[in-house]
């Protein structure tokens, strides 16, 4: 880590430092004269706050859980994020579910106030905390107002300050290991085990999607948006790679997906690959967005929930990766990946991957960070066909390894 990184580290901790105090204190009052109410056994809250993606990564592990409290005729309620919340009643059907709005509750202290005593109302007798790395201001408030018997990983963001670590981590009756350098699956596979699950998702298998039947017309998805601009690919090189993909497939349309906030760069791409492509950002909601990428013949995106909703649906993705979270999220580990589809990331290595988006370059507001701009239309373009040409569905094996890793360097330098 040089020392612009430690730099801007060093601010991070101490800003996170402040806020920690801040809303712990606001947090103890307003708990302090709600005692909780002891009620019989039976009730487990699930908290997943984190975004569509992550949500579409825990969904088979979620489900896997709630087939098992209705074995043991347990009641399980969930502690969701309301961008996503819809999803909950068709996903999760006797569920009850809490949606919260995270970025309000850090925003708006009436709200927080609201939300905790709720919360705190609900005398569950288990608590888990679904979310890996967790986050104290959201993540481990929201456990602190549920109580009960608390599980969750001992494993925190790397700029949060150590009094952060040592308080929050208090509030586990059961803290599992941290997994370091695993994938998601990984760690909702061992999460499961620790709570004694019986039917844990197995790899190549999805439980959803397989009754979707895609529209006459074939089109494939752009996803040019992420959480954050550094991990976004050029907005012209997804034009470049959309006009390989049209002409190599005349009767295809092109569909550009996004959130409101993406609507501009939408259009742009759209307006640049002609007649046969179409501007759907900020649409008619996150179901239409799920349903277009469910109905797509292909989906070419960023580290975003986009290739996650193709794997869940078995739709071929290309996902354009950077180092930032290398390994999080993608690529996954075709091993115990529970998707009908395994996504195909393209990534270019640099000696920085795991920066966890502390670069140790000067990146301009609204650019990609290095090791994104460094992903080419070429490299993109071979996975796509790759994706293409492939099997319909995962026969998972070491045998299939090289197939879907597109890591190999060549001697153009390109990564294929």
């Amino acid at each position: 880590m040089n020392a612009r990184q430690q730099a801007k580290l060093a601010i991070r901790k101490f800003k996170r430092l402040l806020e920690f105090i801040g809303y712990g204190l606001f947090d103890t009052v307003v708990l302090a004269f709600l005692p909780r109410i002891r009620r019989g056994a039976g009730v487990t809250a699930v908290i997943q706050l984190k975004r569509l993606g992550d949500y579409f990564l825990w969904l088979p592990y979620g489900l896997a859980l709630a087939r098992d409290c209705r074995i043991r005729k347990e009641r399980m309620v969930l502690v969701v994020n309301a961008t996503w919340a819809e999803r909950i009643p068709a996903d999760f059907p006797g569920c009850t579910h809490y949606p919260i709005d995270v970025k309000r509750l850090v925003r708006d202290l009436r709200y927080r106030a609201r939300t905790l005593r709720l919360l705190r109302r609900l005398a569950v007798t288990e608590t888990v905390q679904a979310i890996y790395p967790r986050d104290a201001i959201i993540d481990d408030a929201i456990a602190r107002a549920l109580g009960g018997w608390t599980v969750g990983f001992d494993a925190v963001f790397p700029d949060r300050p150590w009094l952060d670590w040592v308080l929050s981590r208090r509030l586990y009756r059961q803290r599992l290991p941290a997994l370091p350098e695993v994938h998601q699956h990984a760690r909702y596979r061992y999460l499961l085990r620790a709570l004694e699950v019986r039917d844990i998702p197995a790899p190549g298998r999805s439980v959803a999607g397989s009754d979707f039947h895609p529209p006459l017309a074939p089109y494939f998805v752009i996803a040019p948006g992420a959480s954050r601009a550094l991990k976004c690919w050029p907005p012209e090189r997804f034009v470049a790679l959309g006009r390989l993909i049209l002409d190599a497939h005349p009767s295809w349309g092109a569909v550009v997906v996004g959130t409101g906030s993406e609507s501009h760069l939408g259009e742009a791409i759209a307006r640049a690959l002609g007649p046969r492509a179409e501007n759907r950002t900020g649409g008619a909601g996150l179901g239409a967005f799920i349903r277009e990428i469910a109905g797509a013949r292909l989906v070419i995106g960023n580290d975003s929930a986009a290739g996650h909703i193709a794997a869940w649906h078995g739709i071929p993705s290309v996902i354009a990766l950077g180092g930032m979270d290398f390994g999080r999220c993608y690529p996954y580990d075709p091993q115990i990946a529970p998707v009908a589809r395994l996504p195909r990331p393209v990534w270019s290595p640099m000696d920085c991957f795991g920066c966890n988006g502390i670069c140790r370059y000067p990146v301009g507001s609204g650019q990609a960070a290095p090791c994104i701009d460094a992903v080419s239309v070429e490299a993109m373009w071979i996975a796509v066909e790759g994706a293409l040409s492939g099997p319909s569905d995962l026969p998972l094996g070491r045998a299939s390894i090289g197939s879907i890793d597109p890591r190999v360097s060549t001697s153009d330098g390109l990564t294929r």
